[in-house]
């Protein structure tokens, strides 16, 4: 779960709701620039995708390079006994610094948030950080819980509270020193996660006792802008004997820009990625998506006509875009196409379930086909009405810059409520190999993707025997029909004939 604050006066509920409307604006896009089908994939850079986050008020952590957390154990009132005099006290902080910062054996179950992000990444991003004293804060769980349900208080109204505390006594009564932990040197601390010493409850209405990031747009405290909460207890979800990270590396991957890809819509919902991705269900690695947004890989830009050898996207990062007219960032419409194989990060979830999920990983390899719709719109501020509005416009390449009164936001969710154009679009949503559309629909028994919706040599081929006439969100067909000419252990083989 995360929390979405823009920097408006308007309410995260109000935010969440705004659609296009009759208001013009300039499009400051000229579309005679538009490169035909661009074969570079960092246009704007390979900070692109947090530079555009930030300027919308989602201050990130830097995902390429060496970034430093400040991790805060918070204790209420109703555990005030827990310090480091006691056992309990002194094994809650060990295995805090374990999750956050061990190494895979460490762990004694699968990844520290450290080690995870390090091989996910490719080696291109390195975690550290240290775990702070205990900041007792002054109320029961009790009372914060009642003060949010009377509506006197927000829940980050006091998770707020426990930040400026823990910045007090860490920063401004301590020793640590804030641009210890701002490795690019924006001012602000890359990350600070909030573990609360309690269980948490999936039942809790308040969200106080559940897991959250939120990104401070107002600016409220001097160096901190975005941070996690979560419980304790999230440490021992998939294991009796070791430490699981699994919920720390979901948050995590807020902390650095990337949105949910479940749904946030109630009843029987859609799940376009089917379940199985870190920022799904939290299991996995992450998808191509993510990492290219990231700047971890360099996808290729496929030809209509041309064959590619990719190997296993776990130890390589080897990705095809296939698009028309690719404006050459992540913040397009396309298909991102990889070799997944059951290894590696996807090891432990494609052969066990985890925590009370019932859902596991793919467990035979095969080829992903995520449909992207990471086109962008600009929100601009009526004075009027006294709200952003979107014109319904796309843009393409804005300079990643801050602008006045307007910022450019992702038009396409994974919660169909949240599209601000048509709901039947998505984010990001797995072309499912079988030729079901069960994932993307709202009525379906099952919305858990299978081994059979990964592309393989037996399987039908995209845009052929299976979707022969897909269509973008923007209108425009598939350019090329794909064919998986061959799959071993080591690599796939993928021919593209233009259709």
């Amino acid at each position: 779960m995360k929390l979405k604050k823009f920097n408006i006066t308007l309410s995260i509920a109000a935010i969440l709701i705004l659609t296009s409307c009759s208001i013009e604006f300039d499009n400051p896009f000229d579309v005679g620039n538009h490169a035909s089908n661009s074969t570079e994939v960092f246009a704007g850079g390979d900070s692109y995708f947090q530079n555009m986050m930030s300027n919308k008020g989602m201050e990130t952590m830097p995902s390429i390079g060496d970034s430093k957390m400040v991790i805060v154990p918070i204790v209420f009132a109703d555990d005030s006994n827990i310090s480091d005099n006691t056992v309990e006290g002194q094994k809650i902080r060990t295995d805090i610094n374990t999750c956050f910062f061990g190494t895979s054996d460490d762990t004694n179950y699968w990844e520290s948030v450290s080690s995870f992000y390090n091989k996910s990444s490719y080696g291109n991003l390195n975690i550290t950080g240290t775990v702070g004293d205990f900041v007792y804060v002054d109320d029961t769980i009790n009372k914060y819980q009642s003060e949010i349900m009377s509506g006197k208080e927000s829940v980050v109204d006091i998770t707020n509270s426990f930040v400026e505390e823990a910045y007090s006594q860490y920063f401004e009564d301590g020793d640590l020193n804030y641009s210890d932990y701002d490795s690019d040197n924006d001012g602000y601390i890359d990350a600070m996660s909030l573990v609360y010493c309690t269980p948490y409850s999936a039942t809790d209405s308040t969200s106080l006792l559940w897991a959250f990031t939120y990104w401070d747009s107002n600016e409220e405290f001097s160096h901190v802008k975005t941070y996690s909460w979560g419980s304790y207890s999230f440490m021992y979800e998939g294991t009796d004997e070791g430490i699981d990270a699994h919920t720390f590396i979901h948050e995590t991957g807020h902390t650095m820009g990337l949105d949910d890809y479940y749904s946030y819509d109630s009843g029987n919902a859609r799940e376009p990625l089917g379940q199985l991705d870190m920022m799904d269900y939290n299991i996995l690695d992450h998808n191509a998506l993510s990492k290219y947004n990231l700047g971890w890989i360099t996808p290729t830009v496929a030809d209509y006509n041309g064959v590619y050898t990719l190997s296993p996207f776990q130890d390589s990062g080897d990705a095809l875009i296939l698009a028309n007219n690719f404006n050459g960032t992540c913040f397009d419409e396309f298909l991102i196409i990889t070799y997944y194989t059951p290894t590696g990060l996807n090891e432990l979830d494609s052969n066990t379930t985890y925590s009370n999920y019932t859902v596991k990983g793919f467990d035979e390899p095969g080829i992903k086909v995520i449909h992207v719709d990471q086109r962008l719109g600009k929100f601009s501020y009526d004075y009027t009405e006294g709200a952003y509005y979107w014109n319904g416009v796309y843009v393409n390449n804005p300079s990643d810059e801050e602008i006045y009164d307007a910022f450019y936001e992702i038009i396409s969710s994974n919660t169909a409520s949240y599209c601000y154009d048509d709901e039947s679009f998505a984010l990001a949503s797995l072309v499912q190999a079988s030729g079901n559309t069960n994932l993307m629909d709202d009525d379906a028994s099952i919305r858990t993707a299978t081994n059979e919706d990964l592309f393989t040599t037996s399987s039908y081929q995209l845009g052929d025997t299976v979707f022969s006439n897909f269509t973008f969100d923007d209108g425009t067909s598939i350019p090329a029909k794909m064919n998986i000419s061959s799959l071993t252990s080591d690599s796939a083989t993928i021919t593209f004939v233009k259709k």
